[in-house]
């Protein structure tokens, strides 16, 4: 299962609320933490990923 099918389900099933997503987040930011110990390269690329999307995508939207 992929992550985006988990929160779908999630969202379809009513319980996908604003703290539930924080919590989510929350716990993967944990899950994370463990991962930049274990492979920092897989760990850095996700964040990377992942500030492309919150700053860089954000900017080209605006354009």
């Amino acid at each position: 299962m992929k992550y985006i099918q988990l929160i779908d389900q999630a969202r379809a099933h009513g319980v996908a609320t604003e703290k539930k997503m924080m919590e989510a987040m929350e716990q993967l930011s944990c899950d994370l933490a463990s991962l930049e110990e274990t492979n920092p390269e897989l760990y850095w690329c996700i964040l990377r990923h992942q500030h492309a999307v919150f700053f860089y995508l954000c900017t080209q939207e605006s354009s």
